[in-house]
């Protein structure tokens, strides 16, 4: 379906990660067992941005709507203490009660923005279905 490195996430709204799949290299990604039940802006967000994509987040997560945010840039800090700018798509969900962010996100500038969206329905529509059902 993809062949192309990508970040996908569900972060709940405490900001923990309630799953993640990562098809970059091992200098960026965690295993889905060390990652998962872990606070993402303690793990993959610089402290000098922190509270910067925590209001963004807070925002999205609020306002029941990503909009705003649909797509947003930011560094991340990799596995091996690297940092990485990636592109994210980002959708509201809420399921059983309980709001998310669902996340997909590719390095920056590796694909046009029509492109992106249309790869991120197609990711949304295969892992909204298998992470929440």
């Amino acid at each position: 379906m993809y062949n192309v490195p990508i970040l996908i996430i569900l972060i709940d709204s405490k900001g923990i990660i309630k799953n993640y799949e990562c098809r970059f290299d091992e200098t960026i990604c965690y295993t889905p067992e060390e990652i998962i039940g872990k606070n993402w802006f303690d793990v993959f967000i610089d402290p000098n941005d922190k509270d910067q994509i925590y209001k963004v987040f807070k925002s999205m997560i609020s306002d029941d709507d990503t909009q705003d945010y649909m797509f947003f840039r930011n560094d991340i800090v990799c596995k091996k203490g690297n940092h990485v700018l990636l592109d994210f798509h980002n959708r509201f969900v809420s399921y059983n009660n309980e709001k998310y962010v669902f996340s997909i996100a590719i390095e920056h500038l590796h694909f046009e923005k029509e492109n992106f969206e249309k790869l991120s329905r197609q990711v949304e529509e295969i892992y909204l279905k298998k992470w929440l059902d």
